[in-house]
């Protein structure tokens, strides 16, 4: 596991994320082979906060 990936685990949980919508979450931003880490934490976050 990234440590993008961590940190992005680590917000959802915090909000109390069911392991399947933190799991789709990290796939959707694993979608971008060519996105850097930072992108990928950012897409996490703000797809998170959508859900909010």
């Amino acid at each position: 596991m990234k440590l993008w990936e961590r940190k992005a685990r680590s917000i959802m949980k915090g909000f109390l994320f069911s392991e399947a919508k933190i799991n789709s979450i990290i796939n959707y931003a694993n979608e971008d082979p060519k996105a850097n880490s930072e992108l990928k934490l950012y897409k996490a976050t703000h797809k998170a906060r959508q859900c909010l």
